[in-house]
């Protein structure tokens, strides 16, 4: 952070003026002052606005839990009144029993000040902040009050005591908790200034990091992050922007080191677990992704994606009755994920459960009417059940769906075949060697059935399967011959007529 040294000799008048009451009142938003008088309407009011809780509790007025809930918002509104163009409360109603408030820029939420109220004698006075206070916040806002702050009180004085950043109160420290005097604190005149540049360039790095991810270059995309964490290397939600650049370019290495980065500076940063855990999962990592995912589910209990991910690492990890576990609480969050149904009836086939198949199916196909492998699977399951008919008709409306549907016209081939429909047989075999070169059975399966074919319109031929099973018996004793052959003429390497050595008297 530039001009911190001006800062702190800033501080070192500040807090000479402050011991002798002589500091600068604020007036209005634009001319900066280091303290705010707290009228007794507004205290008043913020009273009021805790009659509620202490309906409910006679001893609530004298409890730690109302003198923090007084504060937080004796800090909100002096932080309304002052920099309310500038900053907002995250997360208010996580605020309403901690000793302190986080805001943060309204146009970079990313950026997060962690305030909190104290009050009592200066030479004595001491912010209290953790390590997690810090790691997840990039600055700490120190507001003071003179005297106790109290309910009962007819006025209150908040002194603007100072900020710090983050990263410089953390750098080299390893126990915790920080205690901070005021004399650890940069002079917090230079706080909007501080804070408008900081939004000035950092929008205008995100705005260019955006444009290049819109065109593909994430390479300069990666470089506006560079710039950003440059001079805000605690911003967790950064990382995990150039972790997912960093994967779109192919570097899973530094996508992982990246995310294990935000996940160090926030452990409940649930994003980042859960591109932790795909990045893993494409990586065939399949336990590290299960482990991410439940970390996940762990922060945020009602996160059906993170469910449905973890159920594909557990189908992966063949652990099926996990995985169906998974999915079924991914249709009790969010029954319009038309993919749960879809896997949870695949792993219902695997288990022999065909009836429970083909329900889920028939559910998903309701919610997504052209999934293709949908109607192929509901083919299949009735193939098994012995009902042809049906199967054609599931199979035929997955090829219309999709055209170049290679399995679904090699199972039509084979019901045709059966059927004895051999041209029909033959055409499908013909658009699955087409669409799917690699897929052997139905090569082979083409080539008996045109040479059957030509044999009919020479001669009687014997049935289809007989003829099948009688030439498959003729190439596998025409492979014996060949390999007994092969096996004559090939030279014996053991066997010599004389020694090739003068000295091997063998």
């Amino acid at each position: 952070m530039e001009g911190r040294a001006i800062l702190r000799e800033q501080q070192k008048d500040f807090i000479s003026r402050l011991n002798k009451g002589n500091l600068l009142p604020y007036k209005d938003k634009y001319v900066f002052g280091e303290y705010v008088i707290i009228s007794p309407e507004t205290i008043a009011s913020i009273v009021d606005s805790l009659e509620i809780l202490k309906a409910d509790d006679e001893s609530f007025s004298e409890s730690i839990v109302a003198q923090n809930i007084f504060k937080n918002r004796l800090a909100r509104h002096v932080l309304s009144l002052v920099y309310g163009d500038l900053l907002v409360e995250v997360n208010p109603e996580k605020n309403i029993v901690n000793d302190y408030l986080v805001v943060a820029l309204k146009d970079s939420r990313r950026f997060r000040i962690i305030v909190k109220l104290c009050s009592g004698d200066i030479s004595e006075t001491r912010w209290v902040f953790n390590a997690d206070d810090l790691g997840q916040n990039q600055m700490v806002f120190c507001l003071y009050s003179p005297n106790y702050v109290s309910l009962d009180a007819q006025q209150i004085t908040v002194i603007f005591a100072g900020f710090n950043c983050s990263e410089y109160l953390l750098y080299g420290r390893e126990t915790f908790p920080l205690s901070l005097s005021v004399n650890d604190l940069l002079y917090a005149g230079g706080l909007r200034p501080y804070l408008s540049s900081l939004l000035l360039e950092t929008n205008n790095y995100l705005e260019r990091a955006n444009f290049c991810n819109s065109k593909g270059d994430y390479r300069g995309a990666v470089y506006c992050y560079n710039k950003i964490l440059e001079s805000h290397s605690r911003d967790y939600k950064t990382y995990l922007l150039r972790a997912i650049a960093y994967w779109r370019l192919g570097e899973e290495r530094k996508a992982l080191e990246d995310l294990d980065r935000a996940i160090e500076l926030n452990p409940n940063y649930e994003l980042a677990y859960h591109w932790r855990g795909f990045i893993k999962y494409n990586l065939k990592d399949y336990q590290g992704a299960v482990a991410d995912f439940s970390e996940e589910i762990r922060i945020n209990p009602v996160s059906a994606y993170a469910y449905y991910r973890r159920a594909l690492a557990y189908e992966k990890s063949k652990n099926l009755l996990k995985a169906f576990e998974d999915y079924l609480q991914v249709i009790r969050l969010n029954r319009n994920l038309y993919q749960a149904f879809y896997n949870c009836g695949n792993i219902r086939y695997e288990l022999g459960d065909k009836e429970g198949a083909l329900a889920d199916y028939q559910q998903a196909l309701k919610l997504n009417p052209s999934l293709a492998k949908a109607y192929y699977n509901i083919g299949k399951v009735y193939r098994d059940l012995g009902e042809n008919e049906r199967a054609v008709s599931y199979y035929q409306k997955a090829i219309e769906l999709l055209p170049s549907y290679a399995k679904a016209h090699y199972n039509l081939a084979l019901i045709y075949m059966e059927r004895g429909e051999y041209k029909m047989a033959l055409h499908h075999y013909e658009r699955a060697c087409e669409f799917a070169p690699d897929l052997v059975q139905a090569k082979h399966n083409k080539r008996l059935l045109l040479e059957y074919l030509e044999a009919g319109e020479k001669n009687n031929v014997i049935p289809l399967q007989d003829y099948k099973f009688r030439k498959e018996n003729e190439e596998k004793i025409a492979e014996k011959e060949e390999k007994i052959i092969e096996r004559e003429e090939k030279p014996d390497q053991e066997r010599r007529d004389f020694p090739t050595d003068p000295w091997d008297t063998r």
